[in-house]
């Protein structure tokens, strides 16, 4: 035994020496915890990313040449009384034959919209409302696009059993029961454009909402689900919200 292994043999032995050697274990426990604690955040990070990322599509305008290129329409700027004076898919707006929001994107704050709160994630979207029997009857018919993050709401006076087809509707959309407490009682998904097959709830339903297709697969909604309707006038509100 050389001198070096005698002075460092018995060293090893002594209760200072073991002290150490325990406290740099339990450090390098710690240590590795923080290593794994770490790589687990950003696993969630990760995945909160992906749940953005797979959220409601962005809010992208078309130009107005793009939607005159895209519908025939002869008295856009016209003077109107109602919708039905437009040519459809044209809305009569302060008296005016304009393209509506759903289509342009023109939103601003006092916009309406809702807030759905599905099983994946939270969103809103931007909303034209329907409630006069002639907004009822036109919808969204005669629309070849709309904005990602836009739709139309379909308001009646109380819930009740509802239908909805899809005739002279060119666009896929799903459909969204809702009642007047403002919960999800049901959802028809990509709905087939220009098909009169009627599309029903599944029970009483005050509200529907008319999204592009894809939106609620994309939210998880699903009976149950809660919506939140902002920016309309105090008749057309949720009664139970």
């Amino acid at each position: 035994m050389t001198k070096a292994t005698r002075e460092a043999g018995p060293d090893a032995h002594r209760p200072g020496a073991i002290a150490v050697a325990w406290l740099v274990a339990v450090a390098a426990f710690f240590g590795a915890c923080d290593r794994t604690a770490a790589a687990d955040t950003g696993e969630e990070d990760a995945a909160a990313e992906v749940t953005e990322a797979d959220g409601p599509p962005p809010h992208v305008e078309p130009t107005l040449a793009e939607l005159r290129s895209a519908h025939t329409v002869t008295d856009e700027g016209e003077q109107c009384t109602t919708d039905v004076d437009c040519d459809s898919p044209l809305r009569c707006l302060e008296e005016v034959c304009h393209w509506p929001l759903a289509m342009t994107g023109d939103i601003d704050d006092a916009t309406p919209m809702v807030i759905f709160v599905g099983e994946r994630m939270e969103a809103r979207y931007f909303l034209e409302v329907a409630s006069e029997s002639w907004e009822l009857a036109r919808g969204l018919m005669h629309r070849r696009t709309m904005v990602g993050d836009c739709g139309m709401l379909f308001v009646f006076d109380a819930d009740s059993p509802r239908s909805f087809w899809m005739r002279n509707t060119y666009i896929p959309l799903d459909m969204v029961f809702v009642t007047d407490a403002g919960i999800v009682d049901s959802s028809v998904e990509n709905a087939e454009p220009r098909t009169e097959t009627r599309r029903l709830s599944d029970g009483p339903a005050r509200f529907v909402i008319e999204l592009n297709a894809g939106e609620v697969a994309r939210l998880g909604l699903s009976a149950g689900s809660r919506v939140e309707l902002l920016n309309l006038p105090a008749d057309l509100m949720p009664r139970g919200q």
